[in-house]
């Protein structure tokens, strides 16, 4: 359609029709961008403010109660235990083992490397036991030895043995020079 003829067709239309087509079109230019535009992100804008509020009052109550508390004793330092005193680390982990009824089929050093003041050995043991006793052996091995990296775990059992089976943990401990 060409100008002209929009023209034309404008200047036909009675005074009432005119005033229609210019409300309109002010609707369409002001209403419809408030109402699509403006209105749903001022009210995104006012619930985020809310949530910031809510979040600097929690975090306010948070400061108030670390002020409160009383410090942290300091950490325990852990020491690597020495390389003449590995027999004690295997006699605790074997007894902890006794103690919740794993039976050892073996503990052996796969390989063991010099890494400056420090001895690496890693560590390959076999236990006959149930998913259970593995789990607290595990937790044993983390609380009490904390420098006996577990590096993989695997489990099996089959109908011979069941519900019991077999466990295969390689490790690593660090340990001191003499």
């Amino acid at each position: 359609m060409d100008i002209k003829a929009l023209t034309e067709r404008v200047r036909k239309l009675s005074a009432r029709e005119k005033a229609i087509t210019a409300l309109t079109a002010a609707v369409a230019v002001f209403v419809a961008p408030y109402l699509f535009l403006y209105s749903p992100s001022s009210k995104a804008l006012e619930a985020k403010k809310q949530a910031l509020g809510s979040i600097e009052k929690d975090v306010s109550i948070l400061d108030e109660t670390v002020k409160t508390q009383a410090p942290l004793p300091p950490a325990p330092s852990m020491s690597l235990p020495h390389a003449d005193d590995l027999g004690g680390m295997f006699m605790s982990i074997s007894a902890e083992a006794t103690r919740l009824g794993i039976g050892f089929i073996s503990m052996a050093p796969e390989s063991v490397t010099e890494k400056g003041a420090f001895t690496e050995m890693r560590l390959k043991i076999e236990l006959r036991l149930r998913y259970r006793e593995l789990f607290d052996f595990i937790g044993y091995l983390t609380a009490k030895h904390r420098l006996f990296l577990i590096e993989s775990l695997s489990f099996e059992t089959n109908d011979a043995v069941y519900p019991s089976g077999i466990a295969v943990i390689k490790a690593v401990t660090y340990l001191k020079k003499k």
